[in-house]
């Protein structure tokens, strides 16, 4: 009899302890199993699951989602140019390119920038030091010569503005976003 109990015992813990594998996320810390429903055939998605990777290491078991533009077409700024502000305002001419624009410290500027999506809706911010500060009453949509759709806005830069390159950020209402990271270079 005590050996019977002691047979039945033991498969009982064993029962209740289960079996399976488990996935780590590289750092040691098990990852959640899905939610039951959401195993790549939609639904809700799972609560996130902060994981820390360097280049080249394989995130093996985690489920990294990169969700689509919620706007057609996405907004994607690809061209950028300035040019000084004319004294009494008046329209300009602004050459724009792939590598960004220069300005100089206790300036004004018109900046443009090219792209699909953009739209005189989007808020716009810069990067770095708050020593630019953008008119948000210019902002101005037009059509570039390549059939392209831009906006424009003045941007007074400080004459004690710090040096280096800037990143314009542009968001749309949908909170897609798109930069232009690093073309905005302000100098002396």
């Amino acid at each position: 009899m005590h050996r019977l109990a002691c047979v039945i015992l033991t498969l009982a813990v064993l029962t209740g302890c289960g079996g399976g594998d488990s996935s780590s996320n590289g750092d040691g810390r098990p990852v959640p199993p899905p939610s039951p429903g959401t195993g790549g055939t939609g639904g809700a998605a799972n609560p996130p699951v902060v994981v820390n990777a360097t280049a080249g290491q394989s995130a093996a078991g985690v489920d990294i989602n990169v969700p689509a533009a919620a706007s057609s077409p996405a907004p994607n700024a690809t061209l950028l140019g300035a040019t000084v502000v004319p004294p009494g305002g008046g329209s300009v001419s602004i050459s724009l390119s792939n590598t960004g624009a220069t300005v100089r410290r206790g300036s004004s500027y018109v900046i443009a920038l090219i792209g699909d999506g953009l739209t005189t809706d989007m808020s716009i911010a810069i990067s770095g030091p708050a020593d630019i500060v953008i008119d948000a009453t210019s902002v101005k949509g037009f059509t570039a010569t390549n059939g392209k759709p831009g906006l424009s806005f003045e941007a007074a830069i400080s004459s004690s503005a710090v040096p280096g390159a800037r990143t314009i950020l542009l968001k749309n209402a949908q909170s897609d976003i798109t930069s232009f990271t690093g073309g905005l270079e302000v100098v002396r």
